[in-house]
């Protein structure tokens, strides 16, 4: 939880909404026009940071269970390959899968 508050996009966030609250509340007399620029850099900030953080995530592996399940439950509906184990849907998965390298 503490973590989270280490965040820079959140402190960007809440930077943002103290000035916006003070300038219609506090009456700060900051611009209209210079608040909506602070807030367009703001949020411009926020998202593109946020998708560099996503792409810096690793991908988590495929739960190869919850495949096979949909898998079968597919191939019921179309009346092919019904009582086919989990096993081996899950082996014809794991062995067409390109491998990672």
């Amino acid at each position: 939880m503490f973590t989270k508050l280490n965040s820079r996009k959140l402190w960007v966030f809440i930077g943002l909404v103290a000035l916006v609250v003070g300038n219609y509340v506090f009456g700060i007399g900051m611009p209209r026009d210079d608040l909506l620029y602070l807030i367009v850099l703001g949020a411009s900030y926020i998202l593109g940071q946020g998708f560099v953080d996503a792409k810096q995530q690793p991908v988590k592996d495929f739960p190869l269970d919850d495949v096979a399940t949909i898998i079968q439950a597919e191939l019921d509906k179309l009346g092919y390959g019904k009582n086919i184990p989990m096993e081996t849907i899950i082996k014809l998965l794991v062995n067409n899968t390109p491998s990672q390298k």
